[in-house]
């Protein structure tokens, strides 16, 4: 049983969602700090550390895009999700292999993956060259 009493004229609806939004905040701020790696900061300077935490978050984003991208679908025997947490994301899409291959004058990145995940890669790419 759960109970809410609050003196500020809120509607109980709006309390819960405030504490369910609170929750999820904690949750993904748990993955930053865990999964990404980043529970202590490796500098004494604001300014390293600031810069740390810009890329931790640029990449913490781009997980997400794609976790959030593949979450419906069924790849590598997973189950339909609402999300993916970011270490799934990493195991199931960043540890794969890749070859780098220079022919003709062009640089191609070949990516040995699964057709859903290869998609969903070329959809980040295509939204950053925007």
């Amino acid at each position: 049983m759960f109970a809410v009493w609050t003196g500020i004229g809120v509607l109980e609806k709006d309390v819960l969602g405030a504490y369910r939004r609170w929750e999820a905040s904690e949750q993904y701020h748990s993955e930053v700090k865990t999964e990404i790696g980043i529970e202590r900061f490796p500098s004494g300077k604001f300014s390293t550390n600031h810069l740390i935490l810009l890329l931790a978050m640029l990449v913490y984003n781009i997980l997400r895009f794609i976790g959030n991208d593949l979450a419906n679908r069924r790849l590598f025997g997973l189950r339909k999700a609402t999300r993916r947490r970011v270490r799934t994301v990493i195991r199931y899409s960043m540890y794969m292999a890749a070859m780098v291959v220079v022919h003709a004058r062009q640089t191609v990145l070949k990516l040995k993956t699964h057709k859903d995940l290869y998609a969903s890669f070329c959809r980040l790419y295509a939204l950053c060259r925007t």
